[in-house]
């Protein structure tokens, strides 16, 4: 399956932690991460480049807790309603009492269904009004920055 066929890579310099995750699914991340010996989660990241654009299909509650990031990197435009309304409120729900920042390549992400809230029961139809939403519900010092449309690429301060 070509979606499912993609290379995980863990960088690691100077003291910080990427995860790159490509189009896999989280769950056989984790699989792979203990198939390999490597020491048990959860792994704290730096960065962590959401699976598949942040769809649902490719990102479970495991998958999070397994791999705590301080920076979420959501590369999507809305094509196949990713990234999905429940991916990025499964972030802030379990790690949004921490400092992180969500980072998204597209400001103008829209869904063919509006969203609801699982808490709150807000509802949103685009990554602006969700992130406002996820504010209410969920207060603490997490972010989320976007893209600006004249930036050819967003640029993460790891220090």
């Amino acid at each position: 399956v070509p979606n499912l066929s993609s290379i995980v890579v863990l960088v690691e310099i100077a003291d910080r932690k990427l995860l790159l995750s490509g189009d896999a699914n989280g769950d056989d991340i984790v699989a792979s991460w203990r198939e390999l010996g490597f020491p048990e989660g959860p792994v704290n990241v730096d960065l962590l480049k959401m699976p598949h654009h942040g769809s649902i299909r490719n990102t479970s509650v495991a998958f999070l807790t397994f791999f705590p990031a301080d920076h979420y990197v959501f590369s999507a435009n809305g094509k196949y309603d990713n990234p999905d309304g429940p991916v990025v409120e499964g972030v802030v729900k379990l790690h949004g009492k921490r400092k992180i920042t969500l980072h998204f390549t597209n400001s103008d992400i829209t869904w063919s269904k509006p969203y609801q809230l699982e808490k709150g029961g807000a509802t949103a139809a685009n990554l602006t009004e969700l992130l406002t939403a996820l504010h209410h519900a969920y207060p603490g010092p997490w972010s989320a920055k976007c893209r600006q449309p004249a930036d050819l690429s967003i640029a993460i301060d790891l220090s």
